[in-house]
């Protein structure tokens, strides 16, 4: 999982291999004070300490959500993932997304527990 803030600053979370033929609920919270959290079918799985330079502002531009690998300018775009030190295999993702949720606020996690077990 990433946010990228500018095409110098992207915040990375490495989260466990996912098995193959198994639905997954994996969410992802994004906080100015509490970083970024990464949770596996309901549990923490991985996380930001604090902040970490995560800054959620008033855009003038449009903002992408990016899911699966592929660019916002769709599969012939330029845009690719930043990795920062984290390896990142290029190509769309081949699966299927049943669900997509968005909020504009911060999920605790029994929130996300919740939503892990729908």
């Amino acid at each position: 999982a990433q946010s990228m803030q500018s095409t110098t600053i992207v915040n990375s979370l490495l989260g466990p291999i996912l098995p193959t033929n198994t639905w997954t609920h994996v969410g992802m919270v994004i906080s100015p004070m509490n970083g970024m959290r990464l949770y596996v079918n309901g549990q923490l799985s991985a996380f930001t300490s604090g902040a970490g330079g995560i800054n959620i502002i008033a855009y003038t531009n449009p903002a992408y959500i990016t899911l699966a690998n592929e660019s916002p300018l769709g599969p012939s775009g330029s845009a690719g993932c930043k990795n920062g030190s984290i390896p990142i295999v290029p190509g769309s993702f081949m699966g299927a997304l049943d669900e997509f949720r968005l909020y504009n606020r911060e999920l605790t996690s029994q929130e996300i527990c919740v939503l892990a077990n729908l």
